[in-house]
């Protein structure tokens, strides 16, 4: 079977997956054909968790644990799908103004982002590729 996972030098435990420049044309797609479209094109129902089967398949086909998933610091729609398939986040900060008015943003983004996860879980749980039933907790040091 191919994989486009690929093994890190010098640590066989340790897979990459590399994300691609052109993934963001995929945002359009993303936020307002499926995740907010109730399913009305039925060609785009499969999008919102096929970030998700992706990832199982490869922790799957690698024996692998643990999934450690890099976000762009944006709030584009790609990072509230991975968000809303996560058990868990950090936010990494500085102790600076602008790191305390990012704080303040995604404390009203997250809880929007997964109230519309709860809704996608109910829309496309008859998808070749459902939307995962996950509840993201915030990761403490």
């Amino acid at each position: 079977m191919l994989s486009i996972a690929f093994n890190v030098p010098n640590n066989a435990n340790l897979f990459l997956l590399p994300g691609h420049p052109n993934l963001t044309e995929l945002e359009t797609s993303i936020e307002f054909l499926s995740q907010t479209s109730n399913n009305a094109f039925a060609t785009m129902q499969n999008l919102p968790g096929a970030f998700n089967t992706l990832i199982e398949l490869i922790c799957t086909q690698h024996q692998i644990n643990y999934i450690l998933i890099d976000l762009n610091p944006g709030l584009s729609a790609i990072n509230q799908n991975l968000f809303s398939i996560s058990d868990l986040f950090i936010v990494p900060t500085n102790p600076d103004p602008f790191s305390l008015m990012a704080i303040n943003t995604l404390s009203e983004i997250l809880p929007r982002w997964y109230n519309t996860a709860i809704q996608m879980r109910n829309t496309f749980a008859n998808s070749s590729y459902p939307f995962p039933t996950r509840d993201p907790k915030f990761g403490e040091p």
